[in-house]
């Protein structure tokens, strides 16, 4: 396990990260620590390391620099680790549910996605005390998570993305284009191809993701609406068809949990 790696000698304490680390199976962000939580937030190729130097000079770090890094990418988290062990950098790895101030009640809580828990715990942080809270997670993969009102993480559902479901959709029929961009504003009904494959992937996953939370608030709402947050790189895609009433936003939702679960006491 990479627990707590220490990459150079010039600290003995990483509870306190300079910049957290999201590396995930398509793109890397990193979120820059302030006092408060994270005041910024920049999305990087995952295999550029001259991009991450001109990045780090844009934000003044010159010299040594303290990392909270997560990752569901194995490869590309060991070679983020080797640039930054050239660099002499310290970096508290976290990867196990073990290293993080969350209770996980799931079968088997120690093949959840790090990124999963770690929205839990950025959740747990801004939900009211009082209410259960659902997670969405809008990337590649989709997941709608549940934190009881108690702070427990609960699991939750695990469905394809936008990309995802748009190359099904091309590579598995002889005929249907492969569409890339679900923002573009579409007819109701659509009237060409391409708009019906793009409206009908982007609202077939909002509906999900509707129906999703209603059944985790049933279930663990005790009466009280449950607080929802949206995350990911297709977040603000899909938010317009998430109701009258959706999720609130927090791009830097898994940053901060991060940075959270990096600065805990253990």
């Amino acid at each position: 396990m990479e627990d707590r790696v220490i990459l150079s000698p010039h600290s003995s304490a990483l509870n306190s990260p300079v910049v957290a680390v999201d590396i995930g199976n398509t793109r890397m962000k990193w979120g820059r620590c302030g006092q408060d939580g994270v005041d910024a937030v920049a999305a990087l190729p995952a295999d550029e390391p001259e991009v991450w130097d001109e990045l780090l000079a844009g934000w003044g770090f010159t010299n040594h620099v303290q990392w909270a890094v997560a990752s569901v990418h194995p490869g590309r988290r060991a070679a983020f680790l080797s640039w930054a062990r050239e660099r002499g950098d310290d970096a508290d790895v976290l990867v196990h549910h073990s290293q993080l101030p969350l209770e996980v009640r799931v079968e088997h809580p120690e093949r959840v996605g790090i990124d999963r828990l770690l929205n839990a715990v950025a959740a747990n942080a801004l939900r009211e005390p009082s209410r259960a809270a659902v997670i969405i997670d809008a990337g590649t993969a989709v997941t709608v998570d549940a934190v009881d009102a108690n702070g427990a993480f609960r699991g939750g559902f695990i469905l394809p993305g936008l990309w995802l479901m748009a190359q099904a959709l091309h590579y598995y029929t002889a005929l249907l284009p492969l569409v890339n961009d679900f923002r573009s504003v579409t007819p109701i009904p659509p009237v060409n191809t391409e708009d019906a494959i793009r409206a009908g992937v982007r609202e077939s996953l909002a509906g999900g993701i509707l129906h999703l939370i209603g059944l985790l608030a049933k279930q663990l709402g005790n009466d009280q609406p449950t607080d929802n947050f949206l995350t990911g790189g297709d977040a603000a895609t899909l938010l317009p068809s998430l109701g009258a009433r959706p999720p609130v936003h927090v791009p830097s939702l898994t940053l901060e949990g991060i940075r959270l679960a990096a600065g805990a006491p253990r």
